[in-house]
């Protein structure tokens, strides 16, 4: 039994030891060239990440033999370029199924200020003369897809609002209080008083978010200021338009992102061709 044991063992020292031996040595230059015929062959069966795997043991353990090592840079700009080619047209085909929702979602949109020098939309419910003299959250996309909501406040007598919190039975999103003037204004005729919040970044997300998943329910919603508050009850018109316009900021940041990588991946293709 403990012959037995001890046998791999001396097997593998014999074969460390006829390795070692230069009458034993297998060819460097033979192995890197069936090592890169490996890659070749890996590369034309489109199995791109054995390809590169191989390539990279070659240019790691085989620096010393210039000719496959030169032959392996080769491919491996080849490789590159063949899977920045793979990529682009795979963006391509996307970037073409979200402009084509993108379009029919902008059917449903108006631009808020039609003087702005970039445009920013809003949901054809939520336009300025369907919109006056009431109390409702407001949604707002740009071009980018940067979402926003608005917390549009009229009434009688001013309450200083500086946060909402938005319900649905016992769940509910609570914004952080505003203080930023960019964010905040208010003004006041001889009979009423305006005041509107801009909510950005997380805070409109979450609003967004919750709204549109309980779009078919009761939500209300609380202006909330230091000494006084109002509470209304969302419109359909209104659900709907935050849902709507949050949908197409989503779509919009998709579009700029997979634009940004086709950008990145023409790149890749130029750079693979000139060195």
């Amino acid at each position: 039994m403990r012959n037995i044991t001890l046998r791999p063992i001396i097997l593998a020292q014999t074969v460390v030891t006829m390795l070692m031996t230069p009458s034993c040595a297998p060819n460097r230059a033979k192995q890197a060239e069936s090592i890169y015929d490996e890659a070749i062959n890996a590369f034309s069966a489109k199995k791109t990440e054995r390809a590169k795997m191989l390539i990279d043991s070659l240019r790691t353990y085989y620096a010393d033999i210039p000719t496959t090592y030169h032959l392996a840079r080769d491919l491996s700009r080849l490789i590159c370029r063949y899977e920045a080619e793979r990529t682009v047209a795979f963006l391509d085909s996307s970037l073409a199924v979200i402009e084509a929702k993108q379009r029919e979602m902008l059917k449903e949109m108006a631009v808020d200020d039609p003087a702005a020098s970039t445009p920013v939309y809003i949901a054809k419910g939520q336009l300025a003369w369907k919109s006056y003299n009431r109390c409702y959250l407001k949604a707002r996309a740009d071009a980018n897809g940067l979402f926003s909501i608005t917390s549009n406040f009229v009434g009688e007598k001013a309450i200083h609002h500086d946060h909402i919190v938005v319900s649905c039975g016992d769940e509910y999103v609570k914004t952080t209080v505003v203080t930023d003037g960019v964010c905040k204004n208010s003004f006041t005729d001889d009979e009423y008083t305006w005041e509107t919040l801009r909510y950005e970044g997380s805070d409109a997300a979450d609003l967004a978010r919750f709204i549109a998943s309980n779009a078919d329910n009761r939500i209300v919603v609380q202006y909330l200021g230091p000494r006084a508050h109002y509470v209304s009850v969302m419109t359909d018109v209104d659900k709907q338009a935050v849902s709507q316009v949050w949908e197409l900021s989503c779509v919009l940041r998709e579009s700029l992102r997979i634009r940004t990588m086709i950008r990145s991946a023409r790149i890749e293709m130029t750079r693979s061709a000139t060195h």
